[in-house]
């Protein structure tokens, strides 16, 4: 936005004095926001193990912090000391975006100081801009021909960004290999 309209002091005011007052509590899950959060943590902890080592230390402590976000969206709400799976989910979105944030970073961080690594950004761009599909490994294949020189070289590319949980392979039908950024269940 050019030009933002002046923030409304007040109402901001207004919020940091009803968070400050709010008494030292035990939070805890409704029902609901158990299943969530079991189901999110179960996926973070396989995927975790799958990351590389300087993506696992940059985004080590995002669990914790998206249950202190969810704290902060409970007391915004009203709700404390219960977390409520609405906040909670809203959480878990800003947490991910974190983490898609640090996998882009580190991909960024040798963009182009060698034709290997300018590949594999060029791959995982390939596969994110799929919103809504899942292509498969030929597609990106075919898509990316002009930039690498023969199939060993794209397929060294593509597994080192497997190996390093930037992206997620699957055998499917008739020998059909799907990539996707996120793990791949169904299909």
């Amino acid at each position: 936005m050019p030009l933002p309209e002046s923030p409304n002091l007040d109402a901001i005011s207004r919020a940091v004095d009803a968070l400050a007052a709010i008494q030292p509590c035990q939070a805890h899950f409704d029902a609901k926001a158990r299943g969530l959060w079991r189901k999110f943590y179960c996926a973070w902890d396989a995927e975790e193990r799958r990351r590389d080592p300087l993506l696992l230390a940059a985004v080590k402590r995002i669990p914790a912090y998206i249950l202190k976000l969810a704290m902060l969206y409970a007391a915004l709400e009203g709700t404390l000391p219960q977390i409520e799976s609405d906040p909670l989910a809203a959480a878990i979105l800003v947490g991910r975006y974190g983490e898609d944030c640090a996998k882009e970073l580190l991909a960024l961080q040798n963009a182009g100081t060698n034709p290997r690594k300018e590949l594999e950004r060029r791959i995982l761009a390939f596969v994110a801009a799929r919103q809504g599909s899942v292509p498969n490994k030929r597609e990106i294949y075919r898509a990316l021909a002009r930039h690498y020189k023969d199939t060993e070289e794209f397929n060294r590319a593509l597994d080192s960004l497997v190996k390093a949980g930037m992206l997620f392979a699957k055998q499917f039908e008739r020998g059909s290999v799907l990539i996707s950024t996120e793990p791949i269940t169904q299909y």
